[in-house]
């Protein structure tokens, strides 16, 4: 019995691997999308970070905001190569062109 049913779901168990590989290549547009998303995520959390010392809801550490301050001003070097031509239409995005 155990024989009869193995083909088919080897069978269809390659096919699902294989549609899920063919349907989830990322274009080099929707890459640069999701390259500056989480480029935006990584600066929000260490803005707030230093956010948070500021107004006086987290206690000051000056080298925890200095870390904050240089991982800032890393993201906003990077997250400029993730607009690219095509990149502000058709996909996940609210860019603007």
């Amino acid at each position: 019995m155990f024989k009869k049913i193995a083909l088919p779901l080897t069978l269809v168990a390659a096919l699902l691997g294989i549609s899920t590989t063919v349907f989830s290549e990322d274009t080099p547009e929707q890459i640069a999308v999701e390259y500056r998303q989480g480029a935006f995520i990584i600066t929000k959390v260490h803005f707030g970070q230093m956010g948070a010392m500021v107004k006086g809801a987290k206690e000051f550490n000056a080298d925890e905001f200095k870390k904050n301050a240089q991982t800032v001003a890393a993201m906003s070097q990077l997250v400029m190569n993730g607009f690219i031509p095509g990149s502000d239409k058709g996909h996940d995005t609210t860019a603007k062109a």
